[in-house]
């Protein structure tokens, strides 16, 4: 069963229980380590979290040399996050709401517009009919009827 550092092609390497195991910051054999996710250890400037810090080191930016080790002067401190300050912008619109319409609203409002739609058919429509003649009077003055007659 496999445990703790070991080397194996060309790499260094951690395992748990048999398999590759990320540790985080591990001090074993006199030095300290950096396991990555893939559970081989790292060469170069590397950024530990806190998160696998595990209380050996600082959460920061490290150097490790090529057998693996921790440089112990290497530390470099993070870069604090700054907010970005946008430019004299125009302060951001409120969004509104949209406008809810319950359905007595909807019913209302299509009945008011067929109102006034009946009313507009109705004017052309009477404006349309030829006025008739209630009465039409002769030369002789006598009343006539209008309605119209059949012989």
């Amino acid at each position: 069963m496999k445990e703790g550092l070991i080397f194996e092609d060309g790499e260094l390497r951690f395992y748990k229980h048999d398999r590759l195991y990320h540790a985080g910051v591990i001090e074993q054999n006199g030095g300290i380590y950096y396991i990555n996710s893939s559970g081989r250890a790292v060469k170069g400037e590397y950024v530990v979290h806190s998160a696998m810090c595990n209380g050996i080191v600082r959460h920061g930016t490290y150097m490790f040399g090529e057998d693996y080790k921790l440089i112990k002067s290497s530390y470099r401190a993070p870069k604090k996050r700054t907010k970005r300050h946008r430019h004299k912008q125009e302060p951001k619109k409120k969004k509104s709401k949209p406008t809810v319409h319950h359905p007595w609203q909807t019913a209302l409002g299509g009945l008011v517009v067929f109102l006034i739609i009946a009313a507009i058919a109705w004017l052309i429509y009477v404006e349309m009919q030829p006025e008739i003649p209630q009465e039409v009077t002769t030369p002789s003055e006598k009343p006539v009827s209008a309605s119209w007659t059949v012989r």
